[in-house]
């Protein structure tokens, strides 16, 4: 056997040894590409910074740091606290008012700001005490958190989704809108799950508010709502890219905190945004390097191409090969993070799907489906570490109130992957 080849399955080995010994996502990603980028391909050491450098040069991936810096402006400058205001006006009288309406705000951030980690800690830290200190159950309170946080991945703009529309190279704007429909149904189940459960706690509700309480609510958060609509009605209508959306985002933000919210302490509020922004970015262009190079390496091995003569192999029908890599991206999740899944696993399904005439909208939407799974199924389900941790609550009890949700966002996903129509109408719409 050819050196550089044997070269090559040593880098995929230390690769894979990397990630599950816990080492930066990125390290393990670099490391491991750099083997055979270097040894095997005849890579020149002088063109490797070159190669980082148009790594993370794209023009859509400018769009990740800005919409990272919009939601944490978002957070820090006073527009949440009115949001979540609004949501308890509207579903306070509903059995499980305050989970219905930390899934309801969950939806919103996601689609704020593009992040499930933020919307997870925003949401979490108001919410889960609230619903603790209303003698809701701590398994439930941390569960309805836990699980409601990734619809931020999925609920444009989401950041996820530029990463993948990158990686793919394809359109982020339409990625937004295949996953408007599927991110709506999969809170509309979390909610009901929400309503079913609670209901059976005969837990408190709050007064139902009259329409003047929710008209003041709705006037106070008019300027935090006007942010979505700025950026999905400027992208679908053809008046911005993506990229642009998000520096207008900023903008907005900054403008309506200074002048119509008055935060408390703006500027050190906005240095606190400016830094955490800083830091996510730059973990998330670093994963993005060490995977493009690794998948230089799984290309130079053919792993692609074989992967997808075994799908033919296999004669397996669309459904049954959309479900047969969902399952292997659910139980890969189980034990890493979302990125090396999109990064590693992802591309090798699309080639084969593309095979199979499957469109690649479609397939992307049903790929999410595993990537909401593996952030809240253990052993590294991250959704269930950072509800466990912004709570105090023990992981395993966080993990038993999840079940119930967790077969809530099932029944959306079925919907997602036997009704290709709810993901395809609105960019063939668009179109």
């Amino acid at each position: 056997m050819d050196i550089s080849y044997l070269i090559g399955l040593a880098g995929i080995v230390l690769l894979f040894l990397f990630l599950f010994a816990g080492m930066p996502i990125f390290v393990a990603f670099g490391l491991g590409g750099i083997i055979i980028v270097l040894w095997s391909a005849g890579f020149p050491m002088v063109n490797l910074g070159n190669t980082f450098f148009n790594s993370i040069s794209s023009f859509s991936l400018v769009a990740i740091p800005l919409f990272i810096l919009a939601g944490e402006l978002l957070l820090r400058m006073g527009a949440s606290q009115h949001l979540i205001n609004l949501l308890k006006s509207f579903f306070g009288h509903l059995p499980g008012s305050l989970a219905v309406s930390s899934v309801a705000a969950c939806a919103f951030f996601g689609a704020l700001t593009g992040s499930s980690a933020a919307t997870l800690t925003a949401i979490g830290v108001i919410m889960i005490p609230a619903m603790l200190a209303e003698g809701y159950p701590e398994s439930l309170a941390a569960g309805t958190i836990a699980c409601s946080a990734p619809l931020g991945n999925l609920i444009p703009p989401s950041i996820i989704l530029i990463v993948y529309g990158s990686v793919m190279q394809m359109s982020v704007s339409q990625l937004f809108a295949a996953s408007f429909f599927p991110g709506i149904v999969a809170t509309i189940c979390l909610m009901g799950a929400a309503v079913i459960i609670f209901k059976k706690q005969k837990l408190p509700t709050l007064p139902k508010a009259s329409w003047r309480e929710r008209g003041s609510s709705f006037i106070k958060a008019i300027p935090a709502l006007l942010m979505p609509i700025i950026i999905l009605g400027g992208i679908y209508g053809g008046i911005f890219t993506p990229t642009e959306a998000a520096a207008v985002a900023c903008l907005y933000v900054i403008i309506i905190s200074f002048t119509i919210y008055h935060t408390p302490d703006s500027l050190s509020s906005l240095w606190k945004a400016l830094s955490e922004s800083v830091v996510m970015s730059c973990v998330i262009g670093a994963m993005i390097i060490g995977a493009l190079i690794s998948g230089k390496m799984f290309g130079y091995l053919g792993i692609p191409q074989a992967f997808t003569h075994l799908i033919i192999a296999m004669k397996l029908s669309p459904i049954g090969f959309l479900l047969f890599g969902l399952m292997i991206i659910i139980m890969l999740g189980c034990f890493m993070d979302n990125f090396p899944i999109l990064f590693i696993v992802i591309p090798i399904l699309v080639h084969a799907g593309k095979e199979l005439n499957i469109d690649p909208l479609y397939m992307a939407m049903v790929w999410f489906v595993g990537l909401e799974f593996g952030q809240i199924t253990p052993p590294v389900g991250m959704s269930l570490y950072v509800a466990s941790a912004i709570s105090k609550i023990r992981l395993e009890t966080v993990m038993r109130g999840a079940v119930p949700f967790i077969l809530a966002l099932l029944v959306a996903a079925a919907f997602r992957i036997f009704i290709p129509q709810l993901s395809l109408w609105l960019p063939q719409a668009l179109r």
